[in-house]
């Protein structure tokens, strides 16, 4: 059977999803959909399955059972490169070329200007560029060697925003930032100026909690899901999360 293309990404719908490796269960019986233009955040423990989710949209990884459709046709009818062309992911452990800031951040769109590269710099809040000697020329080494964590975490998210992605995944990506810099990011990442679907991977209310519904995960289970004040009420485990990590246990 020939593999399609299509032209831009409507819905993407989990049907009984369940994946394993090495006969361990990840996920198990997942069931969700996705609509364009919402924000979604998937939230649990280490280890409950929350980055297998972006991971199998982008087959990086297969299911195990079940199936994942893209506007109503399953995933495996379409090529991997035409799937992964309209998404940018950004990892907590970010991959970046030993090449100059500039040629990271507009790797997916060579046709940036300088002015709008350091336009997504700012919004990612890696415009700390600017202090090195050689601003956004500046090579960075193999993997970005010469940069924190934070820095590469922020570059890579950087270059992720400039795609314009139809569907952006970040998969906890402020677990090198301060309490500041993850508070701005988020709030720009919450408003872009163009239409994309964005799914948020993280363990930090303050990632999740504006995002049109949260998933919470554990032993790769759905236990919950709703809004942040939906599951205030709803979610034991959620509302858990949220006292230790605004200080109230």
């Amino acid at each position: 059977m020939e593999l399609k293309n299509f032209g831009q990404i409507d819905a993407i719908k989990f049907d009984n999803v369940s994946f394993e490796i090495d006969e361990k269960q990840v996920l198990s019986n997942i069931n969700l959909e996705l609509e364009k233009g919402k924000t979604y955040a998937f939230i649990g423990e280490v280890g409950s399955g929350k980055s297998s989710i972006g991971r199998l949209i982008l087959r990086i990884i297969d299911v195990s059972k079940g199936n994942i459709f893209i506007n109503n046709c399953d995933i495996n009818d379409y090529t991997i490169y035409s799937i992964r062309d309209k998404i940018a992911y950004v990892s907590q452990t970010p991959f970046l070329f030993s090449d100059t800031i500039k040629n990271n951040v507009n790797f997916g769109n060579l046709e940036l200007t300088n002015d709008e590269i350091n336009h997504f710099l700012k919004l990612a809040k890696a415009d700390y560029v600017h202090n090195l000697e050689n601003g956004i020329q500046t090579i960075i080494g193999e993997n970005g060697i010469s940069l924190s964590g934070g820095e590469k975490q922020r570059l890579s998210l950087a270059r992720a925003l400039a795609k314009k992605p139809e569907l952006l995944i970040l998969d906890d990506i402020t677990s090198a930032l301060d309490y500041e810099s993850e508070l701005e990011v988020t709030k720009n990442i919450n408003n872009l100026e163009y239409e994309c679907t964005k799914i948020i991977i993280a363990q930090k209310i303050i990632s999740v909690k504006n995002a049109d519904k949260i998933f919470v995960l554990k032993q790769g289970n759905i236990i919950n899901e709703g809004t942040h004040k939906e599951l205030l009420k709803t979610s034991d485990m959620y509302k858990e999360i949220y006292d230790i990590q605004s200080g109230k246990i």
